[in-house]
C-alpha cells in the first residue's frame, strides 16, 4: 500500500536483544534488569543466561567449557547490544574480557554500566570496554536505556532543528516570502515611480504621436 503526502505510516518501536554479563553475581544482575524493565517504552528481549535455565555443561569432562563458551558467543551474536556490568570485571576478567572479544568478533556495541551506588567505573574494566569502542555509563535508567538505543542505532534519528520546536512549526506556519509588485500595480500606484518620470501609458503616447491613425 503507498502512502500520500500526509499519511505517515505507524511507528512501531523495536524490540532490542540485550546480552547482560552476569554469571557470578546475580544479584547485581538481577537489579540491573528490574532497572531497565522501569522504562516502560523500551521493549527489549534478554539473551542473557537465566538462573531458571542455566546451560548445561558436562563437569566430568575436560572441554566441557567449550559448550558454555560455544552457547554464549551464540547468544552475544544475535544481541543488537552487549552490557557489561563493570563491577565484576577484575574478580572475573578471564570470562568478561571473552565476552568483549566475542561482541569485537561479532561486531556488536557495547555499554559498560558502573558499579551500582558508585561514579566510577573500575580502571581495569573502564580500559577494557573502552579499548573496545563501548560507552561506559552509570548506573542510571535514562543512561543506560539511552545509550543502548545510540549505540544499537535501530531507531531512526530524531530530526533537531537548532532553536525551533517541532510545536512551533506546527502551530505557527512558515510565512510566505513577499512578492514583488507585479507591473500593473506599478503604473496604478504613482508613488511607486521614480521623481520625474512619466507614467507608461504617457510614453507610449509619447512614441506614436505621429504614427497613423486607423
Amino acid at each position: 500500500m503507498a502512502f500520500g503526502i500526509t499519511e505517515i505510516p505507524p511507528f512501531e518501536p523495536p524490540t532490542y536483544k540485550l546480552f547482560i554479563s552476569h554469571a557470578w553475581n546475580r544479584a547485581e544482575y538481577d537489579s540491573l534488569v528490574d532497572l531497565i524493565r522501569q522504562d516502560m517504552s523500551f521493549l527489549w528481549e534478554n539473551l542473557s543466561v537465566p538462573k531458571e535455565n542455566p546451560i548445561a555443561m558436562l563437569l566430568a569432562l575436560p572441554k566441557s567449557i567449550r559448550t558454555l563458551v560455544h552457547e554464549l558467543d551464540d547468544r552475544i551474536r544475535q544481541a543488537d547490544c552487549v552490557l557489561i556490568i563493570s563491577g565484576m570485571y577484575v574478580a572475573h576478567r578471564q570470562w568478561i574480557q571473552s565476552e568483549i572479544e566475542a561482541a569485537l568478533d561479532f561486531r556488536r556495541p557495547i555499554v559498560g554500566v558502573a558499579p551500582r551506588g558508585q561514579d566510577r567505573i573500575p580502571e581495569a574494566a573502564r580500559l577494557a570496554i573502552e579499548q573496545a569502542g563501548g560507552e561506559l555509563v552509570r548506573w542510571n535508567k535514562g543512561s543506560i536505556v539511552s545509550a543502548i538505543r545510540r549505540r544499537a542505532g535501530l531507531e531512526p534519528p530524531t530530526l533537531e532543528i537548532p532553536g525551533v520546536s517541532l510545536s512551533s512549526l506546527v502551530g505557527n506556519p512558515v510565512p510566505r516570502t513577499t512578492v514583488p509588485p507585479s507591473a500593473a500595480s506599478i503604473l496604478g500606484n504613482p508613488s511607486s515611480r521614480q521623481p520625474g518620470s512619466l507614467p507608461l501609458s504617457a510614453l507610449i503616447d509619447n512614441i506614436t504621436k505621429g504614427w497613423p491613425r486607423k
